[in-house]
């Protein structure tokens, strides 16, 4: 399975990388007026997409060769496609994720692997096809990478400049890092580090820049400025009880923004003050501790997000130090009630065959076409028969349905509402220690 929506901008990438060029991904949205074709990214997750289908077109080649020369062979090949080609495509999120299990791994023993690999995360942004695993492992080697001998501080930067190149909110939580790096190295080995990542953001973003400044800006900054909140993010809750009030969109598109670099500015200073950070544990505690306000301040919110987190909670929970545990538990709490909110929101609709608004956009979308085209076969078996369900009781089902923004306030004010109290824990651990 995938998230179909996503998966379709993502083949228009590779469709104007052949036919335009590469450089010209990000004017072309601008230059048609389709918003399909727009790259909300820095260049590394469309780097990524793209360069994965050479291995997809590769291997259709192959098929279709075999195909010519051995039919049955082909024929049974042909039969199992569409399966090995989404395997091949999520092939760079598999590797990714596989690293940063190794990871911890390798600091904390087998369970941690565990707990990477099966964390209600990790399943969702898999599923989805979400660029996450890179920023989760790049975020998480940040820390940790520092500690390395001789190499510890081009490790750091050049992981930080890749999460800034994938996903650029998430380095907001890398201020605890920035902070320890000037208390371990003073000013010089922080300028080291800040010219390493710029050296490298700049490397990979100026030929794309260059090609046309304003439609990378709009793209990659503009774009993300006007859309609505997303999913569980906090503001959400505003938007969904107003029945989506454009004019309660327009003032939380105002406010979001400064709330959150407010909240996350004063935590920090209040951390600051009562934690030390003198190993990579106070920066494992503080960055997550930051990180998670963003997880719920922030203007959008996906499930996918929350594996960013996710390699430092298991850091946390392992730590000869800290061994919080419970943390994970939480931590899983929070993100099965995230998806199962991104799960409602699609099949609720598709029961009873109305449309589903893309909050990114607000296009409007048969919410059956979505779902049917973004599962393989054995799942939209399921889904037709809940369908067929749904179609058994039309009238309690379009009941439930006249309620959805209802039930998705309820659930993203209990997903908020456990991220906060992780928080206050996290923030009782930096203040207190472990044993509170």
């Amino acid at each position: 399975m995938w998230n179909w929506y996503d998966i379709s901008i993502f083949e228009n990438w590779v469709r104007v990388s052949k036919y335009t060029g590469l450089y010209k991904i990000y004017e072309v949205p601008l230059s048609l007026g389709n918003i399909s074709y727009r790259v909300v990214y820095p260049p590394i997750p469309p780097l990524i997409y793209i360069g994965t289908h050479w291995l997809v077109d590769a291997f259709i080649g192959v098929v279709n060769s075999i195909s010519s020369s051995m039919p049955s062979v082909g024929q049974a090949l042909l039969v199992a496609t569409d399966h090995i080609v989404r395997g091949v495509i999520k092939l760079p999120l598999l590797v990714f994720t596989v690293a940063l299990a190794i990871l911890l791994w390798r600091k904390f023993g087998s369970e941690a692997f565990y707990w990477v690999v099966i964390g209600v995360p990790t399943l969702v942004t898999l599923a989805n096809y979400q660029f996450d695993p890179l920023v989760a492992f790049f975020l998480y080697l940040a820390i940790i990478g520092l500690e390395l001998p001789r190499v510890g501080i081009y490790v750091s930067s050049l992981s930080t400049a890749l999460v800034v190149l994938t996903k650029p909110l998430a380095a907001i939580s890398l201020i605890p890092l920035i902070y320890y790096i000037y208390r371990k190295t003073n000013i010089r080995g922080l300028i080291q580090y800040i010219t390493i990542a710029s050296v490298v953001v700049l490397m990979l973003v100026l030929p794309f820049f260059l090609a046309n400044p304003y439609a990378f800006i709009y793209n990659v900054i503009l774009f993300h400025s006007s859309r609505a909140p997303q999913y569980v993010s906090l503001w959400n809750i505003f938007v969904l009880l107003s029945g989506r009030n454009p004019e309660v969109i327009k003032l939380i598109n105002v406010v979001w923004l400064p709330v959150m670099l407010i909240a996350i500015v004063g935590t920090f200073l209040l951390l600051k003050k009562k934690i030390r950070m003198e190993n990579k544990d106070d920066v494992v505690l503080a960055t997550l501790v930051l990180l998670s306000l963003v997880l719920v301040l922030n203007k959008v919110v996906n499930p996918n997000y929350l594996l960013w987190a996710y390699p430092l909670i298991v850091h946390l929970a392992f730590s000869y130090r800290l061994k919080l545990r419970s943390t994970l538990l939480t931590f899983n709490v929070a993100a099965a009630l995230a998806t199962l909110w991104g799960g409602l929101y699609m099949l609720i609709p598709a029961l009873v065959n109305d449309v589903v608004v893309i909050e990114e956009t607000g296009e409007l979308l048969p919410a059956r076409t979505y779902i049917y085209k973004s599962l393989d076969t054995p799942l939209n078996e399921t889904v037709q028969n809940l369908i067929s369900l749904g179609e058994k009781y039309y009238s309690y089902v379009k009941l439930i349905e006249s309620y959805t923004n209802v039930i998705g306030a309820g659930l993203i004010l209990a997903y908020s509402l456990v991220m906060l109290i992780l928080v206050r824990r996290l923030i009782n651990v930096c203040l207190k220690g472990p044993n509170v």
